[in-house]
């Protein structure tokens, strides 16, 4: 659905249809959200969150939030705990149930949390700050030592456990790090641009990246060699995220709402969705869900689009635009066409 109210649809073959959709019963500007581990999907907003089924657009549950404007949104491992980072380098656990807070921690010399990874192996929160980096153990939220701190442009945390990835800014270079015992495995150079996002394969065999060259880079950490270089986006790479199996790669650049899905085996683009008409505002965030059958961006600040990606198949090439329809924006209406 995009902003002049259209509802596009593209087909994936002949028997089944990729569709899209928006959220907009939002009561301030979307700062991030994620996927719980029902599918179901956690919004926050500068003083709010909330949780909502993204099939229906229905609103589940919503709590106004007093203090700092919050930033940054993670869940913990154990799908009990929502992680919120606010513009004045506070971490704060609340409930995913009653969004009741569990507790908090406060350094204002993090600067704003600009986004929050949850390592599930060692129980750690990593939080990439705009001045500096913060680790916590989860649940106490007790600052970890020895870890890196300085600033970075980018922060991944492998999903499956062990690992975390920084950008570093003043040498333009990729670290990749063991979380226990702390080592430094890996170090990829060669960018001409500012490298924007990170992120791991689910099997820790790969760290992709996305950079101010509109490039991305699939670097092997066991060969130490890049595998795969992919173009085709129109501004800065702001998201990258692997599917759970690892065969594809999905990115989501700054100002074109095109969403890119990659086929890692053949290196070959499989399908671009969105519309290029649209360029004004920011695209940022990019979630896909535990079931692997929704895939949750933002549009500007006020709008997610949720994309139904169960009927996507490996051996589809190409998705291409199909039809369209017009129908009236509707706040807290969501529109899906199938």
């Amino acid at each position: 659905c995009g902003q002049d109210g259209m509802v596009k649809v593209w087909p994936v073959d002949e028997a089944s249809r990729a569709s899209q959709w928006q959220l907009t019963d939002f009561d301030g500007l979307v700062a991030d959200f994620t996927f719980l581990s029902d599918d179901a999907l956690a919004t926050l907003t500068g003083n709010s969150i909330s949780v909502s089924d993204p099939t229906t657009a229905v609103t589940l549950r919503r709590q106004a939030i007093d203090g700092p404007r919050r930033t940054s949104l993670a869940v913990t491992a154990d799908g009990r705990a929502l992680i919120i980072g606010d513009e004045k380098g506070g971490i704060e656990l609340r409930s995913v149930d009653t969004f009741e807070s569990i507790s908090s921690y406060r350094d204002e010399s993090v600067g704003a949390i600009d986004s929050i990874g949850f390592e599930p192996e060692n129980q750690w929160i990593f939080a990439e700050g705009v001045d500096l980096n913060l680790t916590l153990s989860y649940p106490d939220l007790k600052p970890v030592p020895g870890l890196p701190q300085n600033w970075c442009n980018a922060l991944a945390v492998s999903s499956s456990g062990g690992l975390f990835a920084r950008a570093v800014a003043e040498k333009n270079v990729i670290e990749v790090w063991q979380c226990s015992p702390v080592k430094k495995l890996a170090t990829f150079s060669g960018y001409r641009d500012a490298i924007r996002c990170l992120a791991f394969s689910p099997d820790n065999r790969l760290v992709a990246s996305g950079d101010g060259e509109r490039l991305i880079r699939v670097w092997d950490l066991q060969t130490k060699e890049e595998v795969r270089r992919f173009s085709g986006h129109l501004s800065r790479i702001e998201c990258l995220q692997f599917t759970a199996d690892a065969r594809f790669l999905i990115s989501l650049s700054r100002n074109y709402g095109i969403v890119r899905i990659w086929n890692l085996n053949t290196g070959r683009e499989l399908a671009a969705i969105g519309d290029r008409t649209i360029h004004r505002l920011p695209w940022r965030r990019l979630a896909l869900s535990p079931s692997g059958q929704l895939l949750a961006y933002i549009h500007g600040h006020s709008v997610t689009r949720i994309l139904d990606f169960s009927p996507l198949e490996p051996s589809t090439d190409v998705l291409r635009e199909a039809s369209s329809a017009f129908l009236p924006a509707r706040k807290g209406i969501a529109a899906k066409s199938t």
